[in-house]
């Protein structure tokens, strides 16, 4: 929760995002990776990413909470809500949703309208500081 120096108010959720898909068979052997639908690949960072035993279930059920609660919030009390996934990698050129989580991907198209959505790239330096290197398209 922060109130901006004109004294409006806004709910921000931040997500850090790590992972990328790969273009069809160019990735490294040791990954079981997200595939690239496009037919002239670009990078896209992906989210959210992880290990769950039943595909019928989402991978954070708790981030698709989070998702609702900002909606909710919007939607009732007519506050501001921000969703930013920081990207922490610079060879990117877009954001998406992972299609191995429909269920995630589902809440974020359904809520869209109410929830300002973006993504931001960093670059890190070998000091370990963090620099912004751009802002991303966000495609749901």
């Amino acid at each position: 929760y922060i109130i901006k120096e004109d004294n409006t108010e806004e709910y921000v959720e931040v997500k850090s995002v790590v992972l990328c898909d790969f273009e069809k068979n160019n990735y490294p052997s040791f990954v079981d990776p997200e595939i690239s639908r496009l037919k002239e690949y670009k990078k896209a960072a992906i989210f959210p990413d992880g290990f769950r035993k039943n595909k019928n279930v989402p991978i954070s059920e708790r981030a698709i909470k989070h998702i609702e609660t900002l909606s909710k919030i919007k939607q009732e009390q007519n506050i501001n809500t921000s969703l930013y996934f920081i990207v922490q990698r610079d060879d990117c050129d877009y954001f998406k949703p992972s299609y191995k989580d429909q269920f995630y991907k589902e809440a974020l198209k359904k809520n869209k309208d109410f929830i300002n959505i973006k993504a931001i790239s960093v670059s890190w330096n070998n000091m370990g500081k963090c620099n912004f290197s751009k802002e991303l398209p966000v495609i749901i």
